[in-house]
């Protein structure tokens, strides 16, 4: 048994040596790795720059601002119920930019969605319970407060406003609001 032992260790003995070769040679070995720069920073010819920010019109700040507080007071007596969205709608005219939300009904109803803007000659309020399923696409004027009433089923729902009109409106801006018909809803639909 002691021999078979022995021939066991010296097998054993014998392959140690040759690992510890093969595992000092891969300690040799160099990896790329883009992850870290080199300590000496050469080789690393790549340097990269901070974008820089760009510069907002203070002028532009302040009449959004004044529109901003003018929807405001405008949209002050209609309640937020199910959701809302405010800020700008500035768009060029064809659909693009603007201001949207999105929100999951629960119940079936009859809800009332609101849309007001300063800012744009008019603009465009979809109301939508998916991808290419408009529900609701009405143009509105930007001189007050649009509401319309629409049955709505459980499920998402998106509402956006988009300034329409020639050129693009910087300035302009908007409040949605969607809430149940049933509860305080302000003035004729």
């Amino acid at each position: 048994m002691s021999a078979l032992w022995g021939k066991r260790i010296a097998s054993v003995a014998a392959v140690v040596p040759v690992l510890c070769l093969l595992a000092a040679g891969l300690a040799g070995c160099e990896y790329a790795d883009d992850a870290r720069p080199s300590p000496s920073g050469a080789g690393n010819s790549k340097v990269t720059h901070p974008v820089p920010m760009a510069s907002v019109d203070p002028e532009l700040v302040a009449e959004q601002d004044r529109n901003m507080a003018a929807i405001e007071i405008l949209m002050a007596d209609v309640p937020i119920g199910a959701g809302g969205a405010a800020g700008s709608i500035n768009g060029q005219g064809n659909g693009e930019g603007g201001l949207g939300f999105s929100t999951q009904l629960t119940d079936t109803a009859t809800y009332t969605v609101t849309a007001g803007c300063i800012g744009a000659p008019g603009a465009k309020l979809t109301v939508s319970s998916g991808p290419g399923n408009a529900l609701l696409d009405l143009p509105t004027s930007c001189a007050g407060v649009l509401s319309h009433d629409i049955e709505l089923q459980p499920g998402p729902v998106s509402v956006s406003l988009v300034a329409a009109g020639e050129g693009y409106q910087k300035a302009a801006t908007g409040v949605v609001r969607v809430y149940e018909a049933a509860s305080l809803s302000p003035g004729p639909h």
